[in-house]
């Protein structure tokens, strides 16, 4: 019971130190100047245009290499019309088996 006491008194103490500590009235003024000269930077006369320029550059090759990639594409068929029996490749005689069981 008495080291309990004892911690108590120790953290009430050190506490009462922190309240009774005054701040260097210094410190607010620097910090307040800091922070009035970082919004101060001056921004040139492109910056405000430069998002929207970029933004609309980039979509214009974006769509640019859109035409040239379908333009570029040719079928592998050589035009012609290729068929293929789809239930060979694809093994549907297997569902078709299984469907005419009988259970």
């Amino acid at each position: 019971m008495e080291k309990q006491y004892d911690t108590d008194k120790l953290i009430r103490s050190f506490i009462d130190t922190e309240k009774e500590k005054r701040p260097n009235p210094f410190l607010h003024t620097r910090v307040m100047e800091a922070i009035t000269a970082g919004q101060k930077a001056e921004r040139s006369w492109y910056q405000p245009a430069l998002k929207p320029v970029l933004a609309l550059a980039s979509l214009a090759l974006v769509i640019w290499l859109g035409i040239v990639a379908g333009s570029a594409w040719t079928s592998g068929a050589g035009g012609e019309a290729y068929l293929e029996n789809d239930s060979r490749t694809e093994n549907l005689s297997l569902y078709v088996q299984a469907e005419n069981e009988q259970p």
